[in-house]
């Protein structure tokens, strides 16, 4: 009788839970059926249109603005082999235009571009260098004729006409996504736009844009430390799949011979409605919306995309190393290999990732940066279709090795696999998800992100939003078994990124490229048609900075500045400091040690451990001018979170070898962003600027730095 009790009362947990985030279906108002999950903050509609075409919509009434993201189910692991970059090349021609947009005559143009693809195609085909060279002359000179034929960047003026924004584009191993933000009132405009984008593919300037990725590959896989690391860790972890063999900016030598048919028979496959949506998120109506995208985009034709097969991977069985070298600091990539999307190791894999790291009291957060045993250290997880990479990296103490550094992140993962961490550590983990839920869903840009995710990924959004629920459910134990049937002391790939010259890069020689003739102030009839259709009008509504923001003393003699929230459960609060470096060095040294100290009722890991559990941030940071002390969490934290910083701003306990050991770690920084080009590159504009009063050499010296009395920098925060 207990045990059929017992069965009655579970299935009925598991029948709530079940319905808690079930799958609607629904029709609107002009006859579109579309799902909703229960249970869903975001409130996201999921139309499916005849031919295919995945709507995801949601609203967000903060702004009149509407942040829109139209992905493709194709990125660099769909190239061919003979044609790797191809995806990401093709991204950037989405932006040059149609036979309409763009094209002031597009028959003699078309004649001319014909021409350079068959020029190309010959380009491709031909071994000899010196001929190689010729014919490149000769696109080259083709190409000048053709660009007086165009009325260039068309597409990013018409954006910027209906006053879009953040218009851009990415593509990664599994997808390519076209980013915009626009008003609110600019939807049918928008539509036109991005219809004729898409109806077809025209390759036009494209020697001159083949120079632009010739420069983002020198850039990546030739200046870059930490993209050739990242490179050689998926070589190691994916000896036979795409994300080993192919990367999204492509080989050099498949750059430096593109093919022009290879691209459009790319476009032609994967570009069809049917593996393709659109998502949107900001203030709209969605009934409306959902019509104007069916008359725009409901006459694409739906197509067979064909089926991708890629290899398969064997286990790996014995540990894979290699070593990067370069300018930049030291560091290294550990790479573990987990199941595909359908495996469930994604729920596993983000939870264990969060524990041993989360910014405040993972596992090693507090037991090597806390503990200042390490210099930095960090760990994310990644999922693929067809695999998942879990990755783990950490950079070296002054006159530490990495093979030390790879030993402490190691052992902080074998914590786990032992039981030896707090199960109370699952509990704020999942908070801690639910906060960054309620953080993404206050960013147009974060919900259309996450809906392009589940369209690549394939997953149902009912799965989406209970995802974190079903994370609940994770137990220390199960946790502990999937650390041990995953992680083992020999399936896993590093890298040793250390100092020195490297010699095997490859960098891509541009080719002799003509400066094309740009027609200014004239344009196509098609961007005349748009930019003459007429959009409704926004009402303005001005923020009133007396009566929309609460202005209050506290303790009688600080001002206090407050909004109220009402998207969600979240709060902010910023402690903001009218002094900064510019006034008081020491008083950025204070601030920036603040976070490693603890107090005269915690310990430095303690505290951590407080905050966390209170499912809230505590961060600090020093401008010239300015220093800032700030928390964010729930808001049923808020009243604890406040005190404790209180109790933390005036208990503070500076401890010397805590402060030692920041000293030491500074300078370490300091020595590895003398290696940094983009450093130093920043360090040179602002002494062009500012010469001897600039900001970037307003620090102390390693003498003055060690040679800090204690109580000053206690003063400096306590006062």
């Amino acid at each position: 009788m207990i045990r059929l009790l017992y069965a009655i009362i579970l299935f009925s947990i598991v029948s709530c839970t079940s319905k808690k985030f079930q799958t609607k279906k629904e029709v609107d108002k002009n006859g579109f059926t579309y799902e909703r999950v229960e249970g869903d903050n975001s409130k996201t509609r999921i139309y499916t249109l005849e031919n295919g075409l995945n709507i995801y919509l949601s609203i967000n009434q903060e702004e009149p603005r509407i942040f829109t993201q139209i992905g493709v189910k194709a990125g660099s692991t769909y190239d061919p082999k003979e044609t790797t970059g191809l995806a990401h090349y093709l991204e950037h021609m989405l932006f040059k235009g149609t036979s309409k947009l763009g094209a002031l005559d597009w028959d003699n143009e078309k004649v001319l571009l014909d021409k350079i693809r068959d020029l190309y195609e010959e380009h491709k085909l031909e071994s000899d260098e010196v001929k190689k060279k010729l014919i490149y002359g000769k696109i080259d000179s083709v190409s000048q004729l053709a660009a007086k034929l165009v009325s260039p960047n068309e597409y990013d003026k018409l954006m910027q006409n209906i006053g879009g924004s953040n218009t851009n584009a990415y593509t990664s191993s599994e997808r390519t996504v076209y980013i915009n933000e626009i008003p609110s009132n600019e939807i049918e405009r928008w539509l036109t736009i991005e219809k004729e984008r898409f109806s077809e593919l025209v390759l036009r300037l494209f020697h001159t844009e083949l120079e632009a990725v010739y420069e983002e590959y020198n850039m990546r896989m030739k200046d870059s430390d930490y993209s050739k690391s990242y490179k050689k860790l998926f070589e190691l972890l994916y000896l036979k799949h795409p994300l080993g063999t192919q990367t999204t900016i492509g080989e050099a030598d498949h750059l430096k011979n593109p093919s022009w048919l290879n691209i459009e028979d790319y476009f032609i496959k994967y570009y069809v409605p049917n593996n393709m949506c659109i998502a949107m998120s900001g203030d709209f109506d969605m009934d409306n919306t959902i019509k104007l995208i069916n008359e725009h985009f409901g006459s694409f034709a739906m197509k067979d995309v064909p089926e991708l097969v890629l290899p398969k991977e064997e286990p790996i069985n014995n540990v894979r190393t290699a070593e990067v070298l370069g300018p930049d600091e030291e560091f290294i990539s550990i790479g573990f290999r987990l199941g595909n999307n359908e495996s469930g190791d994604e729920k596993y894999g983000e939870l264990l990732s969060k524990v041993l790291y989360n910014g405040t009291a993972g596992l090693i957060d507090l037991n090597l940066i806390q503990k200042q045993k390490v210099l930095g250290a960090f760990t994310w997880y990644w999922q693929h279709k067809d695999y998942a990479s879990h990755m783990f990296f950490g950079y070296a103490r002054e006159g530490q090795k990495l093979d030390e550094v790879k030993e402490l992140i190691l052992g902080e993962l074998n914590k786990i696999k032992e039981g030896d961490f707090d199960a109370a550590l699952i509990k704020s983990a999942i908070a801690d998800f639910r906060k960054e839920q309620m953080k993404s869903n206050e960013s147009n840009y974060r919900r259309c992100s996450g809906m392009v995710d589940a369209f690549i990924q394939g997953y149902d959004w009912s799965d989406v939003v209970s995802n974190i629920d079903d994370m609940s459910k994770i137990t220390k134990e199960k946790l502990i078994e999937f650390v041990k049937k995953n992680y083992h002391d020999n399936n896993y790939a590093i890298v040793y990124k250390r100092f020195g010259e490297d010699t095997t890069g490859i960098s891509i020689d541009k080719p002799k490229i003509t400066p094309v003739p740009l027609n200014r102030g004239v344009e196509s009839s098609i961007s005349k048609e748009i930019n003459e259709m007429k959009a409704s009008k926004i009402e303005a509504s001005f923020l009133d900075f007396n009566k929309d923001i609460e202005h209050l003393d506290f303790n009688g003699n600080t001002p206090l500045k407050a909004v109220k929230n009402n998207i969600n459960s979240r709060f902010s609060v910023t402690y903001t400091f009218e002094m900064g470096n510019d006034h008081s060095k020491d008083l950025g040294v204070a601030i920036n040690v603040l976070p490693l100290l603890g107090t005269s009722e915690y310990s430095p890991e303690e505290l951590k451990k407080k905050w966390y559990s209170m499912g809230v941030d505590m961060s600090v940071r020093t401008w010239g001018d300015r220093s800032f002390v700030s928390i964010n969490g729930i808001k049923e934290s808020m009243p604890e979170a406040i005190s404790l910083l209180d109790h933390v701003l005036r208990e503070v306990k500076f401890d010397s070898l805590t402060y030692l050991n920041f000293v030491k770690d500074e300078l370490k920084s300091r020595e590895n962003n003398m290696k940094n080009k983009y450093y130093l590159f920043h360090g040179a504009i602002q002494m062009v600027k500012y010469g001897k009063l600039s900001s970037f050499n307003n620090e102390f010296s390693e003498s003055e730095l060690k040679a800090l009395d204690l109580g000053v920098l206690t003063e400096k925060v306590l006062g």
